[in-house]
């Protein structure tokens, strides 16, 4: 699995609700994406005003804490 399959699956399993923008299919979703992070990496999770690189479940769980989720 990718880091991005990962990634959906593991907030499948939290209950967390998510949209996914297709990079590879919207320049504004890239353009978006590469303001936001900085890379050109995926996934690129964002959570209120913050966001992490990659797949990272603790990252993620702090980033679901913060906000109450």
């Amino acid at each position: 699995m990718t880091p991005l399959q990962t990634a959906k699956e593991y907030l499948l399993q939290k209950g967390v609700d998510y949209e996914v923008f297709d990079v590879r299919e919207n320049p504004r979703s890239l353009k978006e994406m590469v303001d936001i992070s900085g890379k050109r990496q995926v996934p690129v999770i964002v959570v209120g005003d913050d966001h992490r690189v990659g797949f990272d479940p603790r990252e993620i769980d702090l980033m679901l804490a913060a906000v109450d989720l």
